[in-house]
């Protein structure tokens, strides 16, 4: 199978230190690392990397080197967004490279800035300043469009989407640049602003991260580095003010119920 896949000097390091999301491929073990210079894989068994660069010469490679968002699909593929070249979908089998743009597909923006896999294997795509799109990948191999979300039809607070995440209850939540969103399952919107002279609010209309643990607790970031959790019962907004160097932009929870936080330094 050939392979636009291309080596710096040493594969022991990551293309770049700018690192923008990671996603673990749990069948096969492999970490996938998006960066502003290329696709890493990771190997934690022989501790090497392998690398996809854009070759505008070869239509199996990466379409943008500037790479924002991984996903790893239930469907033995990896989903990769980007800044710039629209969406790539990377088959795990066979190294090959599928490529998704305005041109060819509903996109409605080539600057990808958030990414999602639902349970009902439903691809949800963030644009910065375009919205959201709910896609499915039909059999044919191309994209449908099932819905397009964003300000002029009342369903987001901003077009400029930052992160998604699916709740227990089978909800949407959707973290925009003005606020919090929430679709429930009769596609019914919800919208969440911030009151910060109420503790049970957020604080920043700006959201960057949502995360939900194993214990189907929402976790949310706003842009100011402040931490929230979501009060099963009523809804209401927990606020977290931990002690740290720096502003947290992203937030994971561990096996052991630890919290992690990726931290912009002050």
């Amino acid at each position: 199978t050939r392979t636009s896949c291309c080596y710096v000097k040493s594969r022991r390091t990551i293309s770049t230190n700018s690192i923008n999301d990671l996603a673990i491929d749990h069948n096969s073990g492999y970490f996938w690392l998006a960066t502003y210079w290329g696709l890493n894989r990771y190997d934690p068994r022989t501790n090497l990397f392998k690398r996809y660069f854009h070759n505008k010469d070869d239509a199996n490679s990466p379409s943008h080197n500037a790479i924002l968002k991984v996903v790893v699909s239930a469907q033995n593929h990896l989903w990769i967004a980007t800044q710039g070249g629209g969406l790539n979908k990377l088959n795990l089998s066979n190294d090959q490279f599928s490529r998704f743009n305005r041109q060819n597909s509903p996109l409605q923006a080539d600057h990808i800035t958030s990414l999602y896999e639902d349970s009902k294997g439903m691809l949800w795509v963030g644009y910065l300043n375009a919205g959201a799109s709910q896609l499915r990948l039909n059999n044919a191999g191309t994209l449908e469009l099932v819905a397009h979300y964003n300000i002029a039809n009342n369903s987001l607070s901003h077009d400029y989407v930052m992160d998604f995440q699916e709740d227990h209850k089978g909800r949407m939540w959707v973290a925009t640049q003005n606020g919090l969103d929430r679709q429930d399952k009769n596609q019914q919107w919800a919208h969440f602003s911030n009151d910060k002279s109420a503790t049970n609010s957020l604080w920043s209309r700006a959201i960057v991260d949502l995360h939900l643990d194993a214990q189907k607790r929402l976790w949310i970031v706003d842009s100011t580095g402040r931490i929230y959790q979501v009060h099963h019962d009523n809804g209401d907004f927990i606020r977290f003010a931990p002690e740290i160097e720096g502003t947290a932009n992203h937030l994971f929870t561990d096996a052991q119920g630890g919290v992690w936080l990726g931290l912009t330094p002050s």
